[in-house]
């Protein structure tokens, strides 16, 4: 007896290449086609042998649907990426604005102890002397914690971003333009200048002259 060839089961569902919601677009799309066949009084699959290119239109509209939300969803979360860089931008301008501002009230404290430290130096003893250092050392290191640096420029090259020349002084041994004393240290807070150094430029004495 011959054996029946076996029919293949068209109600299997492919799991591993369709999800739910591709079932659920695929009803949708036979509930529409099967209504559009009854408002032209055939059947479905009369229907079908005339107007098979509905369902391509369907699944183009689908396909459009599904372009426009993911589109929309990246847009979304481009923006709320360039909306989280833009608050942290601010958060740390506004942070270092503010110490900024308190660092320049600070600087005054930090010369009057360098100044006290150096006259300890010439006339006072030895215990004073460290005293001081110690004091001196631990407040710059706490300002160093916020970012404060010192800018004391001795024997290089005058740079107006960062240098004010008090004076100029006639050194013919030394390259134009070279800091030959630092009147007043200098500072920068997370790279940026906070107050310049004071500083005393070497010239010639044709430049001089020629002034």
């Amino acid at each position: 007896m011959a054996k029946e060839a076996s029919s293949p089961n068209k109600d299997v569902y492919d799991s591993e290449n369709h999800s739910v919601d591709d079932l659920n677009g695929t009803e949708e799309i036979v509930e529409n086609f099967e209504q559009r066949s009854k408002d032209q009084g055939t059947s479905p699959k009369e229907y079908a042998t005339f107007d098979f290119s509905y369902f391509l239109k369907e699944l183009d509209e689908k396909q459009k649907e599904a372009d426009e939300y993911k589109d929309a969803a990246l847009r979304a979360l481009a923006d709320l990426e360039n909306y989280r860089k833009r608050a942290q931008r601010e958060r740390s301008e506004v942070r270092t604005n503010t110490i900024s501002e308190v660092m320049e009230g600070v600087l005054p404290v930090v010369d009057s102890f360098e100044f006290g430290l150096a006259a300890c130096e010439r006339h006072g003893s030895n215990d004073i002397v460290d005293g001081f250092r110690m004091v001196l050392s631990n407040f710059k290191a706490f300002l160093s914690s916020y970012g404060l640096e010192t800018i004391y420029p001795l024997h290089e090259k005058f740079d107006p971003n960062f240098h004010d020349c008090n004076r100029r002084v006639v050194h013919d041994d030394l390259e134009v333009d070279i800091i030959v004393s630092v009147d007043r240290k200098g500072y920068t807070i997370g790279g940026k200048l906070l107050r310049p150094a004071a500083v005393v430029v070497a010239c010639h004495s044709d430049d001089v002259n020629q002034g």
